[in-house]
C-alpha cells in the first residue's frame, strides 16, 4: 500500500463503524439514557473496532514496521477524524466540533478524550504487539 492509502484505510474502517454506531446513539442510546451514558457504551465498542481496524490495515502493510511509520498512520488518521467530525457537526447541527464538545458534561468530555487518544494510538499500540509475535 503506499504512504497515505494505510491512514485512509484505518480512517476509513474505523468512521464507517463509528457513523453507523452514532446514528444509534443520536436516536436510539441517547435518548433513553443520556449521552452521556451513551458515549460510555460506545466509547469500549468503538476501541474494539478501532484494535481491529488497526490489526487489518497493519497485517495488510508489511512496510509499516517502525514505531516511526505506525505514528504517521495514528497522526493522519487522527486528523482525517477531525476533519470529518468538523465537517459532520457543522452539516448536521451548524456549529463546531470544539463548540459541541464544549457542551458535553465533564465525564461525557472525558470519554470523549479517551475514544479519540485510542483511536489515534491504536495502531502504534496493535504494531508493536505484533512485532513481538504476541497477536500475528
Amino acid at each position: 500500500m503506499t504512504r497515505l492509502k494505510v491512514p485512509f484505510l484505518y480512517f476509513f474502517l474505523v468512521c464507517l463503524a463509528g457513523f453507523a454506531l452514532g446514528i444509534v446513539r443520536e436516536f436510539l442510546v441517547t435518548p433513553a439514557v443520556g449521552l452521556t451514558n451513551a458515549l460510555l457504551i460506545e466509547i469500549p465498542i468503538m476501541a474494539v473496532v478501532s484494535f481491529f481496524a488497526a490489526r487489518f490495515v497493519l497485517d495488510r502493510t508489511p512496510e509499516a514496521k517502525t514505531p516511526g511509520d505506525r505514528l504517521f498512520i495514528s497522526c493522519t488518521a487522527f486528523i482525517l477524524l477531525l476533519i470529518a467530525a468538523e465537517a459532520m457537526a457543522r452539516i448536521l447541527r451548524g456549529i463546531s466540533i470544539f463548540t459541541l464538545w464544549a457542551d458535553f458534561e465533564l465525564l461525557a468530555a472525558i470519554a470523549n478524550i479517551v475514544g479519540l487518544t485510542l483511536f489515534m494510538l491504536m495502531p502504534l499500540f496493535v504494531g508493536r504487539k505484533q512485532m513481538h509475535g504476541k497477536f500475528g
